[in-house]
């Protein structure tokens, strides 16, 4: 019962700080689970959760994340300098992460461990560096993961024996 009410405890204070923090991140939510998958397509549209709500059938396996990783990623995700580097161009993700509220997919995350990019259906402000151009033609050169991060998704990558495994990264 101790052990419940911690995990509520955690979850609760997670979710109200994430209301009060950043508004574009998943505000709500009751999981995040890590999909290890299998996407060559290579395009923006290989998203682990298509836009029909649907989970991608390459799915290889998965893991639901505990409220301090979940914390702990999110956490990662607002940091500036979990970015700031340059990604290569070839996005073919085999990591996604998905937030659920009460079994259905609210947002996700797409992860190319090779290229060290990373694209979320909400916006990530701390992705937003070396910015280039004005309006509509805005762009962002340095979006790619830092070592930290890119570090921090590779660790999970190696404890659950995903595909695509990372190097340890040098900047």
């Amino acid at each position: 019962m101790r052990n419940v009410l911690l995990v509520f405890l955690v979850l609760t204070a997670f979710q109200s700080s994430a209301q009060r923090d950043e508004k574009n991140m998943p505000a709500t939510f009751d999981s995040i689970v890590f999909y290890d998958y299998n996407d060559d397509r290579g395009s923006k549209d290989n998203r682990i959760i298509d836009h029909a709500g649907k989970l991608d059938n390459s799915v290889k396996k998965s893991f639901r994340a505990d409220p301090a990783l979940a914390a702990k990623l999110n956490e990662m995700l607002k940091r500036k300098d979990s970015f700031g580097v340059t990604g290569a161009s070839c996005f073919e993700p085999h990591l996604g992460i998905v937030y659920y509220l009460d079994g259905k997919p609210i947002s996700s995350i797409n992860v190319c461990m090779d290229c060290n990019r990373l694209y979320a259906d909400f916006r990530i402000k701390a992705q937003e560096q070396g910015k280039n151009g004005k309006g509509e033609n805005t762009y962002y050169v340095l979006n790619g993961m830092s070592g930290k991060l890119r570090d921090f998704l590779n660790e999970q990558l190696i404890l659950h024996n995903f595909s695509h495994q990372a190097e340890k990264y040098n900047e």
